[in-house]
C-alpha cells in the first residue's frame, strides 16, 4: 500500500473519532439539560 493511502485512512479515522466524541458529549449535555428542565417543571 502506498503511504498516501495510509495517510488518508489515518486522517479519516481521526476525523471520525473526533466527530463521534463531540457528538457523544453534546448528546450527554442535551439529556442532562432535559432532565434538569423536567425536574424544574415538576417543581
Amino acid at each position: 500500500m502506498q503511504p498516501i493511502i495510509l495517510l488518508i485512512i489515518g486522517l479519516v479515522l481521526v476525523a471520525f473519532v473526533y466527530f463521534y466524541m463531540t457528538y457523544r458529549t453534546n448528546a450527554q449535555r442535551r439529556t442532562h439539560a432535559k432532565k434538569r428542565n423536567q425536574y424544574n417543571d415538576r417543581v
